[in-house]
């Protein structure tokens, strides 16, 4: 999980993955949830294809890269803010 504060907001982005998919044309899903002062606010999600390899570490990368996209559309992210996100999710996730 990623905590983001910005003044006396907190965004917590949390990850889960999915390979328990009966499908022949999807191997498996990663969903990256953003909570926004405790409320799900976006869930941005990278669906792995049956001919691709499923790995956890492109799909957090996938699914943050969407949320992070609909937050700034719908709640004013700020590239700042986006720039400080993926330095955390870089120091927690490497």
């Amino acid at each position: 999980m990623i905590v983001y504060n910005s003044n006396e907001n907190e965004l917590k982005l949390d990850f889960t993955h999915n390979t328990r998919v009966t499908s022949d044309i999807v191997k498996g899903a990663t969903f990256c949830d953003a909570f926004y002062n405790g409320q799900r606010v976006a869930t941005g999600v990278a669906i792995c294809g049956s001919d691709d390899n499923f790995s956890k570490k492109e799909g957090r990368k996938k699914s943050l890269k969407r949320a992070l996209e609909h937050l700034s559309k719908y709640y004013g992210l700020s590239k700042q803010e986006r720039e400080d996100i993926w330095k955390i999710y870089h120091e927690t996730m490497s």
